[in-house]
């Protein structure tokens, strides 16, 4: 979805809006896919990177 402004629109049916309110949508976060050239940095701050990583941290500290 892409970012920007709609409105909200409240009624008994399409013909009789009670009212009306915008809405300032953000829109998706498309992550950069991972590739062998990515660098350590990219890999670290991938959001499906972070819960495999912490998971494989954590399962050696039991």
């Amino acid at each position: 979805m892409a970012a920007g402004r709609d409105e909200v629109h409240v009624g008994e049916s399409v013909h009789t809006v009670l009212a009306s309110m915008p809405l300032d949508l953000a829109g998706d976060l498309l992550a950069k896919p991972l590739t062998l050239d990515s660098t350590v940095g990219e890999w670290f701050g991938h959001a499906s990177v972070i819960p495999a990583l912490t998971e494989a941290i954590t399962a050696g500290m039991r």
